[in-house]
């Protein structure tokens, strides 16, 4: 019996699901040490390359660099908190 590794992309969201305002966050292992509630940020700018901008956050990000996207596919800003200040 084979045993496939589950691969990042796989958990990856598609550039069609993104809009503006929504909420994303970053996969574990590029935020190491981080709950998933400081990895979470707000879309600002969804670029035509599918490629995305966050509120708060510099640079332009790949959607590879995301979890999964929620069915609803958004979460309201009551269910953010700020990050605490490292």
């Amino acid at each position: 019996m084979a045993i496939h590794k589950k691969r990042a992309k796989d958990d990856a969201i598609s550039g069609q699901s993104l809009t503006i305002g929504m909420w994303v966050t970053f996969r574990a292992e590029l935020m190491p040490g981080r709950d998933a509630i400081e990895r979470t940020f707000e879309v600002t700018r969804v670029l035509r390359n599918h490629r995305v901008e966050l509120d708060k956050l510099e640079g332009q990000h790949s959607l590879s660099e995301f979890e999964q996207i929620a069915k609803s596919g958004r979460i309201s800003a009551e269910d953010v908190v700020e990050p605490k200040k490292h």
